[in-house]
């Protein structure tokens, strides 16, 4: 029989054929041991303003995988509906929970820490609207983030447009 409670109690009767004794013990049950393990991979990067739906599997005893944020990641991260949103640069620690029940224990809990970057932050002036051929013109721009933004023209961009850094 499966207890609540790590301990239970039970009556028993000894008997050595003339005298009858009667008592209680307690009595050790074992629940079985239950494993989360993380399914998913988080983005990355991670940046902030991203979300990340985390994904995992349990034990035996029915109960479904539930997820939070460590208390030390609350203003990094936040969980709602099973998605997990990045607020901000810094660490997100995931926390999964399994309860336990059906003969089984609950789970340890299981973590998964999460970098989260600055999104690159674009600081933008007015470009020349017009040009002329022949004449080099130059455009500078800013940006920010963790880690630092590199910058690159997209592909089909003409021949002659390129990127210079300037650092």
């Amino acid at each position: 029989d499966v207890c609540s409670s790590d301990l239970d109690s039970f009556s028993y009767t000894v008997s050595d054929g003339t005298d009858y004794a009667t008592g209680t013990a307690a009595i050790q049950v074992n629940a079985a041991a239950q494993t989360i393990m993380f399914t998913s991979t988080p983005p990355s990067p991670a940046v902030a303003g991203g979300t990340y739906t985390p994904a995992a599997t349990g034990g035996g005893s029915g109960n479904a995988v539930t997820f939070g944020i460590d208390s030390a990641s609350t203003s990094v991260c936040s969980v709602s509906a099973g998605t997990v949103s990045f607020t901000t640069a810094g660490t997100c620690t995931i926390d999964a929970n399994q309860a336990g029940g059906s003969g089984y224990a609950a789970a340890p809990q299981a973590q998964q820490v999460i970098t989260v970057d600055q999104a690159p932050a674009f600081a933008v002036a007015s470009p020349p609207l017009t040009g002329t051929a022949g004449q080099s013109y130059s455009y500078t721009f800013t940006a920010s983030g963790t880690p630092a933004p590199a910058y690159a023209l997209a592909s089909g961009a003409p021949s002659w447009l390129s990127v210079k850094d300037r650092k």
